[in-house]
């Protein structure tokens, strides 16, 4: 692909018809255009390489002009001071490559920040954090859409559970994520079937080319938490290796606000300490690469832990335990050959659950398994880029309260960036069998370069979700299956605006932010509803619409003595049930806060650094019919950070979580807790730097 950012107005879904001609269209027409153009386009600058369709270099050319190459960002090799988040935010992640209209946030994690990967997320516009309490599952949604259509990934590996539910981001080890990007949209052409709300793109650490560095942390919290993590990077010529480890606990007895008489309105709150929520986690992180003539990687991810399941407030579960481990293994080798750029990747995810209502009876494990095979080709022309891939997969869930079910999983993808001036336009398209079910994904993005720095954006396209294993098969306690649901559809369309100025020596301001609005018609939504007393069970409960408005601004200013940036979110969003059922048709979806909104300053003054954030989530629905809601909540956070000794990187840290200990409920009736602190002592030891002249 072209990679680099485009945008424009999407028209409706029968323009990617058109997009199919032009493939055709462009590459008959790639000669005979290469040969008229008199300068290089934007389409040059992709990673990989480009075909000069024969221009001459400067010393002959047939023009006489001496060919200026634009600087080409490489991404194994980050920017040029990577110790600054705001470069490492304008350098273009995995997720903005890949899909260049669509409107995507990276969010870097600073040194010393103790944000978990949904923090992280939580501060990009469009996400909503489903938060089941402290040492709980915690997810997130966008655009309205469940935590079950929100693709998560790791290098290219999808993370999300066959049983269904969303994946927990807060099992993934925090310390060892360099960065995370949030892709909004129904982009199943590129993730493939599920992504019906967008994607999260989890990056990890890659040491450089040289680099020997020793790191680690360890941190002490409110409710007798613990955490650490050790890890080192080492960098050769071509070699680069990162091993790491991480272990937390937390007793997670905090204290929240109890009312005895629910269905009495003006009751005193009684005050009691949440029971059964302990957690314990130990997990490990290894990443190999080595750049030859063709470049291989290895990552091996594991993790694994135990928790208790407190339960609601008004429906505690004292006794009940739940054990779980993963093991994730992505392969990839990738290089030049016959004029393309060829990558192939092998990935594996085995995965582990066991619920048990009473802690210490032997409880039968859940298994999980997905394998995956894909091939992927580009070609760069001067003008356009075509990229295809092929992937095929198997996955497979067994349990003994539903046996054992798995299905093929196979697709076929194709795409291009077709460069029209200061237009792009960026077709693709996927075709995806999922068991006996099949889905067509596709996506038309377009974008216009007004003037430097400033592009318009826009995007439509379509996604599926088939109904997980779980959905289909899972019976457990009052929880019914429906094998009869079909797929989860989406039809979306945004437009907006990014702006992006980069740091120049003048003026050593870097500013990125982005206006869009958007729609989304949601299909055979699939929801769980009373069938039966005391019985749930799945239907597909026909069409919802959600659409609103995001907003979302980073600035980053560096002066002799300090560096100041700020980051900010809001998200506009209004939902309504057009089901059809006169109970609930008009009515607001669940879970669909209408205004939510998120900002964070940071100072870094020689060697202190403190910061101070807030978040604002609306009032939403609970249930269908809008009888009940969660009030709106308001939280704030603060920071402070001194490095002890520089040789070393030795750190301390210190941050209250929500500081004037606003407290609720959220979800299913999971209490939050009030006031946190947290203390870090961090160690990042670079010998390569010590080499450094003074």
């Amino acid at each position: 692909m072209a990679r680099h950012p485009p945008v424009a107005a999407a028209r409706g879904l029968t323009a990617i018809s058109f997009a199919a001609c032009l493939w055709g269209a462009t590459c008959a027409a790639d000669v005979a255009l290469a040969e008229s153009a008199g300068d290089v386009s934007k389409a040059s600058n992709a990673p990989g390489g480009a075909d000069w369709g024969g221009l001459q270099d400067a010393s002959g050319g047939e023009s006489g002009e001496t060919l200026v190459l634009p600087e080409v960002v490489a991404l194994g090799d980050g920017p040029a001071n990577a110790s600054s988040p705001a470069l490492k935010s304008s350098a273009p992640s995995n997720a903005a490559l890949n899909e260049p209209t669509s409107f995507v946030t990276p969010i870097v994690r600073a040194e010393g920040d103790s944000a978990t990967p949904a923090a992280l997320a939580a501060r990009a516009p469009g996400v909503m954090v489903r938060d089941q309490g402290f040492n709980q599952p915690t997810s997130i949604s966008l655009r309205g859409a469940s935590s079950e259509q929100v693709t998560v990934m790791l290098d290219g590996l999808p993370l999300n559970g066959l049983a269904g539910g969303g994946f927990d981001l807060g099992s993934l080890p925090a310390p060892f994520v360099e960065r995370l990007s949030v892709a909004r949209g129904a982009n199943g052409a590129r993730y493939g079937a599920g992504t019906l709300g967008g994607a999260v793109d989890v990056e990890f650490i890659e040491p450089k080319a040289g680099e020997r560095r020793l790191f680690g942390e360890l941190g002490y919290g409110s409710f007798l938490s613990f955490d650490g993590s050790l890890g080192a990077a080492l960098g050769w010529t071509r070699t680069a290796l990162l091993v790491s480890a991480h272990a937390r606990s937390s007793r997670g007895d905090y204290p929240f606000l109890y009312d005895p008489k629910p269905l009495v309105t003006g009751n005193a709150l009684v005050e009691r300490r949440r029971e059964n929520n302990e957690s314990r986690r130990l997990g490990l992180l290894t990443r190999l690469s080595h750049r030859g003539r063709a470049r291989f990687e290895l990552l091996l991810e594991a993790d694994g832990g135990i928790r208790g399941v407190p339960g609601a407030v008004q429906a505690p579960t004292l006794t009940s335990e739940q054990r779980d481990a993963r093991v994730n293994l992505v392969g990839k080798v990738s290089g030049e050959a016959f004029g393309l750029e060829m990558e192939g990747k092998l990935g594996a995810r085995l995965g582990w659950l066991n619920w048990a209502p009473d802690r210490g009876v032997d409880e039968p494990w859940q298994r999980e398994h997905l394998a995956f095979g894909e091939f992927t080709a580009r070609r760069f022309f001067d003008w356009h880029a075509l990229e295809v891939s092929a992937r095929l997969g198997h996955e497979g869930l067994s349990g003994a309260s539903h046996g054992v079910h798995d299905r093929l999983r196979a697709s076929l993808f194709a795409s291009d960036e077709i460069e029209l001036g200061p237009a792009t336009i960026h077709p693709a398209l996927r075709g995806e069998f999922v068991g006996a079910r099949f889905g067509l994904s596709p996506k038309l993005g377009l974008s216009l370069e007004v003037v430097d720095g400033v592009e318009l954006r826009g995007n439509v396209g379509r996604s599926f979700r088939p109904p997980s294993f779980g959905e289909l098969y899972l019976e457990q306690g009052s929880i019914s299956p429906n094998p009869d649901l079909e797929p989860e559809t989406a039809l979306f369309a945004d437009l907006g605006v990014e702006v992006q100025r980069s740091p120049v020596a003048q003026t050593p301001l870097h500013l990125r932010g982005a206006a869009a609005g958007f729609v989304t018609r949601y299909g055979e939504v699939i929801l769980y509803e009373l069938n039966a007393p005391m019985r749930i069970k799945p239907f597909n409960l026909g069409r919802a619409l959600v659409w609103g408005g995001e907003f979302e601004v980073e600035a980053a200013l560096t002066l002799p003595l300090a560096t100041l940036r700020l980051n900010g979110a809001y998200t506009l969003s209004f939902s309504r049930n057009q089901s059809g059922d006169e109970r609930y048709g008009g009515r607001e979806l669940p879970f669909h806060p209408r205004h939510r909104a998120v900002g964070r300053f940071e100072a870094e003054i020689w060697r202190l650094n403190a910061f101070a954030a807030v978040e604002f989530q609306g009032r939403q629905q609970i249930n269908r019919s809008n009888t009940d809601a969660i009030d709106a909540r308001t939280r704030c956070d603060f920071g402070l950070a001194a490095l002890l000794h520089r040789p070393s990187g030795l750190t301390l840290s210190a941050e209250v979580k929500n500081a004037f200990n606003a407290r609720g409920q959220d979800l299913y009736g999971y209490p939050h807790s009030g006031r946190a602190i947290h203390l870090t002592l961090g160690l990042d030891a670079d010998f390569t730097r010590r080499k450094d002249p003074p």
